[in-house]
């Protein structure tokens, strides 16, 4: 299979024209603007990184295969115009669904009481933890948020109370399916001739399409400014600043303008070929696969990556069930194995600490001269 020359360098901005010219339905993926935009724009966040337990023996690594193109095939997604929708009376997810006689499928504001004694909290959130600087984590206490329905209902499942504010809901509609299949195909072949290019490009071409329906709405305007705190405030008072760059004795801000806010504004900004209803949802989907693995009793998740696991068993049968349950390298949205091979059998790590998010060191065996190692920011342990 020979490979075809790319006009565009941008892999997002030809992934984009092969999906519209090929594969989406007319008049289905919703384009919000404005209030709803910038709500349900509140609930798209990324994946879960989180060490649960610093150490480990006797640790398995598992990567689920795709975990981009297994959401985005499995789950259906918001189409068609949405309607919004005040609870004034306090009504459940069920008492909602029969008074507006639909599914509640969509974005939703809630109040958010986490169970006390729930070993991994699933739902996210974004906050402020010093200037110009966001985290997302899952807080175990009560919080407030927007959050895609869907991960709404898998929390109410495990303990979570929810108190449902406001929210948009959409119809529901299988409108990526058909073009995961056709480019994990051409993965699964390149894989068998070992034809590296293409499943780099079909690989990028399935992974890069839910973050250009996630872009920006609005044109941010970019300035140089000097590092100045007075000519900073100033900026910061009559504008939303949404990052800053430090240049030597320079800043490169990135703002909306002082109308930003403004109804006029929300209504008329420009119209771009973007839908957060889908990135969002794409992201929330992602989580929900990976909610499967979480709070489980059978086995002790040290963990979690954006899509891997470290686990370790308490006994064989154990590990065994596990593996036939979930374990196919070959099938779209389940688990691979990571670790080494020796014998043809898999090894698991003898000691594995998890001192943080993206900062762990493992010890494969006394014996063997290997270890796993990440540390956010270095690329090789030289960098120290």
């Amino acid at each position: 299979m020979a490979c075809k020359h790319f006009k565009n360098s941008y892999i997002t901005g030809y992934m984009f024209r092969i999906y519209k010219s090929n594969y989406m339905p007319a008049d289905t993926i919703p384009i919000i603007k404005g209030v709803p935009f910038r709500d349900i724009k509140q609930s798209y966040t990324g994946g879960s990184t989180d060490a649960y337990i610093p150490y480990g023996e006797n640790i398995m690594c598992y990567d689920i295969n795709s975990l981009y193109p297994a959401a985005i095939k499995k789950y259906k997604y918001p189409v068609g115009e949405f309607i919004s929708f005040q609870n004034l009376n306090n009504l459940n997810i069920n008492e909602l669904e029969s008074i507006l006689n639909q599914n509640i499928f969509g974005f939703i504001d809630c109040e958010v009481d986490c169970p006390e004694d729930i070993r991994h909290p699933i739902l996210k959130i974004r906050r402020d933890v010093r200037s110009y600087t966001v985290r997302t984590f899952s807080p175990v206490e009560n919080f407030k948020g927007w959050f895609h329905s869907e991960e709404v209902k898998e929390a109410i499942k495990i303990g979570y109370k929810i108190k449902i504010i406001s929210g948009y809901l959409f119809k529901e509609g299988n409108i990526f399916s058909s073009y995961i299949d056709d480019l994990y195909q051409i993965k699964m072949e390149a894989d068998k001739n070992k034809d590296q290019i293409w499943r780099l490009i079909s690989k990028n071409l399935m992974n890069s399409l839910y973050g250009r329906f996630g872009m920006v709405q609005y044109l941010l305007k970019t300035l140089v400014i000097n590092n100045n705190d007075q000519v900073l405030s100033n900026y910061i008072e009559k504008s939303n600043i949404e990052d800053i760059l430090e240049l030597d004795n320079k800043l490169l801000i990135q703002f909306l303008p002082d109308n930003y806010n403004s109804l006029f504004y929300q209504e008329h900004c420009i119209d771009l070929d973007i839908s957060i209803s889908i990135a969002s949802s794409v992201t929330a989907y992602r989580r929900i696969l990976m909610m499967k693995y979480k709070n489980n009793l059978n086995y002790n998740l040290h963990y979690t990556d954006t899509d891997s696991l470290y686990i370790s068993f308490n006994n064989n049968e154990d590990k065994t069930n596990f593996e036939a349950n979930h374990v196919d390298p070959l099938k779209l949205g389940f688990l691979k194995i990571e670790n080494n091979k020796m014998d043809n059998k898999f090894i698991p790590f003898d000691r594995f600490y998890f001192l943080a998010p993206k900062f762990y060191v493992a010890i494969l065996n006394d014996s063997i001269d290997f270890t796993k190692t990440k540390i956010r920011g270095l690329q090789k342990l030289s960098d120290l």
